[in-house]
C-alpha cells in the first residue's frame, strides 16, 4: 500500500461475505466525514464509494448502510454518547480496480481480508 493510500484510510474490514463487507470507521471520523488531503470526502453517503486494498488490485465497494454501535455505557443523564460510539458502513462488493492503470472489472475475484484498510476513493479513480 503506498504512502497516500495510508493517507487516505477511513476504517478497517471488521467483516466479510460474499455479498457484503462491514468497515469500522477510525475514531476521528465524525459525522462519517473525512478531511482528506485533497477535499472533504462524504463516505457515509448511501451509493458513495470506497476502495479496499487486495494483493494488486482495488475491490471497489459501495456503501449501502451506516450505523452506530453505542457505547456500552450510558452517560450520567441516561442518554448515549453519540460522538463516541462506533460507526459502521455496511458496503458491496462492485468490482477490481488494478493499483497501477488498467480498466474497472465488475465482479470481485479476490476478497479482501479482515482488518484490510477501507480508502476512499478519489473522483479521478472512479471516472
Amino acid at each position: 500500500m503506498s504512502h497516500d493510500d495510508r493517507k487516505r484510510a477511513i476504517g478497517k474490514v471488521v467483516s466479510v461475505a460474499a455479498d457484503r463487507f462491514v468497515v469500522e470507521m477510525h475514531a476521528g471520523t465524525d459525522n462519517f466525514t473525512v478531511v482528506g488531503f485533497d477535499d472533504v470526502h462524504y463516505v457515509a453517503r448511501l451509493g458513495s464509494f470506497l476502495m479496499i486494498p487486495s494483493q494488486s488490485e482495488y475491490v471497489v465497494v459501495e456503501v449501502v448502510g451506516l450505523r452506530e454501535r453505542d457505547a456500552s455505557t450510558p452517560s450520567e443523564r441516561g442518554d448515549f454518547d453519540r460522538a463516541g460510539s462506533s460507526k459502521y458502513l455496511d458496503v458491496v462488493p462492485v468490482g477490481m480496480l488494478p493499483m497501477r492503470g488498467g480498466a474497472f472489472r465488475f465482479g470481485v475475484s479476490v476478497f479482501p481480508s479482515l482488518y484490510a484498510d477501507a480508502l476512499y476513493a478519489l473522483d479521478g479513480e472512479l471516472d
